[in-house]
């Protein structure tokens, strides 16, 4: 590799990939990258994965825009050298880092679970990507001028945040997040997860575009009593898309609804997705091969235990009211919502269809009841024999509001699209 870099006609290459992969697991032990034999002096864009960032020596990286780690380990001295050569980078993507030392004799593994690493990165750099750089207790950057962030990892390691001494608000405006609130929180600095969220992530006042994937969302929910100490407005934010569950508290997960409502009152899109009452210490079903057989006898199951909640409901109720939805949505009832009565024009809901008046449902109606400006709405509700009834409502509800001729796109894995006027 070393006499592959070398070699004259790589001198004059303006993007290179260095990617080493290991047959049973990635370690990144295995080759010392030599920065300096790098070439520099052209180089646009640099990708490795799989190696050992070395020492840049003298290199001066003047016309570096991309720079790509995957799996890779460096100490926090080689990174900032190679950051500080590359006065133009506009890009920097960290995936699977992990840090070492050079000083021999140090308990290294004891060291990092108390390192913090602090970037300073040019003026020039606008789009970040972070993901799962946990080996350390974060990984955090100064760098006013980011634009666009993704990441992934520990809510707690987020990499904005008090600490970073900018000497500028950072103005971000699309920012890409997965964050695990639960999994990280260390008993000395135990945070409850929807102060370090709204704390966090609440502080971009001049986000346009917020794409959030929780495992739970009931931990980011602020109940009334705590808004004003807690909610933060997204005044400029005009997209916003939400994954996770919310377990068995759905009143909780009106509420998160209803703080991120409350703080995007100029928001033209919305799309959520939830795991309706998933267990997210489950075993992923795509990690398990079915046959056909057993997909299809799954499925009736599912079918008829559809069934028998209904029965079981209405048996045992005769007054049974199917919009009787006041517990569950109490944080969104009897109170307005900017962006419901101005702004909001596209809705995408995803999600597993449970039963009758089940909470995905009740959001579906109160969403299109209440969002008084919208055109258009798409609603995919899983591969449902039982509860299809959902889409036939549509309408019906849309109706009750002031405007009434929108678009009604249906998904449906078996029947396809359907568009209703």
């Amino acid at each position: 590799m070393d006499a592959l870099l070398a070699a004259p006609a790589v001198q004059s290459l303006e993007e290179l990939c260095v990617v080493l992969v290991s047959e049973f697991c990635q370690t990144g032990d295995e080759y010392t990258l030599p920065v300096s034999s790098l070439p520099w002096r052209s180089l646009r864009v640099l990708n490795i994965k799989g190696c050992t960032l070395g020492p840049p020596g003298t290199a001066v990286f003047e016309r570096l825009k991309t720079l790509k780690m995957v799996f890779c380990k460096t100490t926090p001295e080689n990174l900032q050298e190679m950051i500080d050569a590359a006065s133009n980078l506009s890009s920097l993507w960290l995936e699977h880092v992990s840090f070492k030392s050079d000083q021999l004799g140090v308990d290294w593994y004891t060291v990092k679970s108390k390192l913090r690493v602090l970037l300073h990165c040019p003026e020039t750099l606008t789009y970040v990507t972070l993901m799962h750089c946990h080996s350390t207790d974060g990984l955090f950057l100064d760098a006013p001028n980011v634009r666009s962030l993704r990441y992934k990892g520990y809510l707690q390691h987020f990499p904005f945040n008090a600490m970073t001494p900018s000497s500028s608000p950072i103005l971000l405006q699309q920012v890409d997040v997965s964050v695990c609130t639960r999994c990280y929180i260390r008993p000395s600095r135990e945070v409850q997860p929807h102060a370090a969220f709204w704390e966090s992530i609440g502080g971009f006042s001049h986000l346009r575009v917020l794409k959030l994937k929780v495992r739970d969302i009931n931990d980011i929910a602020v109940h009334p009593h705590k808004e004003e100490k807690f909610l933060k407005l997204f005044p400029d934010l005009k997209f916003l898309e939400v994954k996770g569950s919310y377990e068995v508290d759905s009143c909780a997960a009106s509420v998160a609804i209803a703080n991120l409502l409350h703080c995007c009152p100029a928001m033209q899109e919305l799309r959520l997705n939830f795991k309706m009452h998933g267990d997210p210490n489950a075993f992923p079903d795509r990690m398990i091969h079915q046959t056909d057989e057993r997909r299809a006898q799954l499925d009736l199951e599912k079918s008829m235990k559809s069934l028998s909640m209904l029965k079981s409901k209405m048996s045992s109720s005769p007054c049974y009211n199917v919009h009787d939805d006041d517990m569950d949505l109490f944080a969104l009832k009897g109170r307005s919502f900017p962006c419901l009565d101005s702004h909001l024009r596209i809705i995408r809901l995803e999600f597993e269809l449970e039963g009758f008046n089940c909470f995905a449902e009740k959001i579906t109606k109160f969403l299109l009841e209440n969002a008084l400006v919208l055109e258009e709405i798409e609603v995919w509700d899983g591969d449902q024999g039982v509860c299809n009834h959902i889409h036939r409502k549509l309408p019906v509800w849309r109706a009750n509001s002031s405007k009434s001729r929108i678009n009604i796109i249906v998904g449906d894995q078996n029947e396809g699209q359907n568009m209703w006027h």
